[in-house]
């Protein structure tokens, strides 16, 4: 157990013994790493809608940078958004990638990687947890498009796409991406009913992943460790909801990662194809993660 976990299980039993552990609390339980995944959550959505959380202008800027926004004491972030602020699929996806590069640093185990093993790891998984995320976080009540933060929905249909205004948005190419991530992520997460418990095992699983080719020795090991604790973790829980299903529940989550992994590639594909026709302008910050992709990793 790492210091961020104690300190979230020293903070749930204070809680407990105060009698305040009221509705936000309900998805908290018994095993510390899950409830340091919720905690991160919880931030993550915050620094999401918040007006102070700007995009990175570059990786290597965002990882050497010795802030880290999941660990801001001082309410930085708590503004949100204006309602109004002009938002297209590019903003929203470079925004999303700039708040996983701050949830990847506020682990501890990311902090002992050698620089360039931070670098590789998050490149080789921010497409998968960009996708996961785009779905997951989709109001349930959609299976037919997905809907970022401040209400635009991307669509099967192009002609449908519209902003969070109502005022339809020409998305050139971006079609196939929006029904890939659809059909073959958010479809299939609500057809199993993925709950949020196995959503940030999931992110994270998938986020540490010592089969990232380029990855050091050490780095490897380190990973391999941090995600078999995960692995062990979401057993357990499962095993807590309902220990005759669960075997069945752990292979049915773990089966998620190959479809996402294969939509993620489909993206960084299509974003390289748009930006070389000139079909749209990609924020420079996912282009970078997406083109970087093949000295690192593969799939």
């Amino acid at each position: 157990m790492d210091r961020a976990e104690l300190s979230m299980e020293r903070r749930r039993k204070r809680k407990k013994l105060n009698g305040i552990e009221g509705l936000e609390e309900r998805y908290e339980t018994t095993n510390p790493l899950i409830n340091l995944l919720l905690h991160k959550e919880k931030l993550y959505q915050k620094l999401l809608h918040s007006s102070a959380m700007t995009i990175h202008t570059s990786l290597r800027e965002a990882l050497d940078m010795s802030q880290i926004a999941f660990n801001d004491t001082n309410n930085k972030y708590d503004d949100r958004m204006d309602p109004k602020y002009p938002t297209n699929f590019s903003y929203w996806r470079a925004k999303i990638l700039t708040v996983l590069v701050e949830w990847a640093k506020s682990f501890e185990v990311f902090s002992h990687l050698q620089p360039e093993d931070q670098k590789r790891l998050f490149i080789h998984t921010a497409f998968s947890n960009l996708v996961l995320a785009e779905a997951f976080h989709t109001p349930e009540k959609y299976n037919d498009r997905i809907v970022f933060p401040d209400g635009l929905c991307g669509f099967r249909n192009v002609a449908q796409t519209v902003s969070s205004d109502g005022v339809s948005t020409k998305t050139y190419g971006l079609t196939p991406t929006v029904v890939a991530v659809i059909n073959d992520v958010l479809v299939p997460i609500r057809r199993m009913r993925l709950t949020k418990v196995e959503y940030v095992l999931l992110q994270a699983i998938i986020f540490f992943d010592p089969d990232c080719l380029s990855l050091t020795k050490h780095g490897s090991q380190l990973i391999a460790a941090k995600r078999r604790r995960l692995l062990h973790a979401l057993q357990d829980w499962l095993q807590q909801q309902n220990k005759h299903e669960a075997a069945g529940r752990f292979a049915e989550i773990l089966l998620r990662i190959c479809n996402v992994q294969k939509v993620a590639a489909f993206k960084r594909e299509t974003l390289c194809t748009i930006e070389t026709f000139e079909l749209m302008q990609p924020h420079p910050f996912t282009m970078e993660i997406s083109k970087s992709y093949p000295d690192f990793s593969y799939f």
